[in-house]
């Protein structure tokens, strides 16, 4: 994946370090709670539209929270708007059934969304283009060509990248998670590549990151290099942190160890890659670890050379409301220690869709709060899923077949085929 860089002109310079106070790198440990926050911030400062009147409103990326704001806006398109669509990509791809496609479960067609079809839907234009960066002052925004596009409205759901594309031999020996589109187009071809030229020998699989997101991919590739070439794989999970899962409460660590040790993955805690060589991974202390296919799953890593789009409960950026951000490229100011998930990014999209229009209405904003617990369901790739909520954890067929419904619902919801 190649990361995206801003390139942002001198006066949004002076804007972002003034003004905007763009999050960095390393993200606060502390962030203003909701009674700090000015009554003003979430309060419409945009004018009605009047019937002679026009909002240019451009949405930004195709990611989770504006496929509300796709559908929202095909039953009841705000009036008096000119909506545009600006994409990377024709088509998204749902990152929650990732990871059974690559387990041989899903088609390719059955976790993609048609953004071009959205786009005529809801009587968009389609931009086809990479944002990397925005004038405030003058409501543009610099897409990677050097093109500007003009706003009076922008909603900004580009998801994130990944950390660590930076370490040397990542981009030429490894396979990057993010953008979730390519990844799931070349994962299987990279494991039939590395399969073919193992001959009879078992298949040595690194996935580098011990979230969610290496856990189950780990789990799934597992399983279908066993499928598909009848040798058991040799899977290892590698992460830096002393913690498999560290966002997750210890039942569901100790259920995910469980299943690693039942399957026969191995795990190396505590390593840091400094290089990837052609099948080899060096690690901080000069270890070599060999691979056939090497798959970078670490945590993420914000599109923008500026950081994250700091945002507050009504998803927009302080001083200037009429910019709104929502899913991963977001950082909630009123709640830093929120996880980069999609889980969260679901429950924005009402929050977002409703504020756009009361932004075009002049009327008040709503504010988004988030979950303090939410359903967590981990798909191992054997027809099972880990599961866990309040504190307890489950596994089993009927926990994947419960993630199955719930997937299979949200995509019947938001692919075309359910426009009326």
């Amino acid at each position: 994946m190649s990361r995206q860089t801003a390139r942002i002109p001198p006066t949004t310079q002076r804007v972002a370090s003034r003004e905007l106070y763009w999050e960095r790198r390393s993200m606060p440990t502390r962030g203003r709670g909701l009674s700090s926050c000015t009554p003003a911030f979430y309060r419409s400062t945009m004018p009605a539209s009047s019937p002679s009147s026009r909002q240019n409103l451009l949405l930004i990326g195709g990611g989770h929270a504006h496929l509300e704001v796709f559908r929202a806006f095909h039953e009841q398109p705000p009036e008096n708007c000119k909506i545009t669509l600006l994409v990377d990509q024709p088509t998204a791809v749902y990152s929650g059934m990732v990871p059974g496609f690559l387990a041989g479960q899903y088609q390719e067609d059955a976790l993609s969304f048609d953004l071009r079809k959205w786009a005529q839907a809801m009587g968009a234009q389609l931009v086809l283009g990479r944002a990397v960066g925005m004038d405030l002052d003058a409501r543009e925004v610099e897409l990677a060509d050097g093109m500007r596009m003009s706003y009076d409205l922008c909603s900004w759901n580009i998801g994130s990248a990944v950390v660590g594309l930076d370490v040397p031999g990542v981009r030429e020996f490894a396979l990057a998670t993010r953008p979730i589109g390519d990844f799931a187009q070349q994962a299987i071809p990279r494991l039939r590549d590395a399969i073919r030229l193992r001959g009879k020998n078992p298949l040595r699989i690194l996935v580098v990151g011990g979230g969610a997101a290496g856990m189950e991919i780990a789990f799934c590739l597992d399983h279908r290099a066993l499928q598909e070439h009848g040798v058991k794989p040799e899977t290892t999970v590698l992460y830096s942190s002393h913690t498999l899962l560290p966002n997750a409460d210890f039942p569901l660590q100790n259920a995910v160890m469980r299943q690693i040790k039942r399957r026969g993955l191995k795990f190396r805690h505590g390593q840091k890659i400094v290089a990837l060589h052609e099948g080899e991974a060096e690690t901080w202390n000069g270890e070599r670890i060999p691979f056939d296919l090497c798959i970078w799953a670490t945590g993420a890593d914000a599109h923008l050379a500026d950081g994250w789009i700091p945002v507050g409960p009504s998803l927009q950026v302080e001083n200037h409301p009429e910019v709104f951000a929502v899913g991963d490229c977001a950082h909630l100011t009123y709640a830093p220690n929120t996880p980069k998930a999609g889980v969260y990014a679901v429950r924005q999209g009402p929050v977002l869709e409703r504020n756009l229009r009361a932004m075009l209405r002049g009327h008040p904003m709503r504010l988004y709060q988030p979950q303090d617990d939410f359903l967590t369901l981990l798909n191992l790739g054997d027809g099972r899923a880990v599961g866990a909520k309040f504190g307890a954890t489950f596994t089993g067929k009927w926990v994947m077949w419960m993630k199955d419904w719930i997937d299979r619902r949200f995509m019947r919801k938001y692919q075309t085929r359910s426009i009326r």
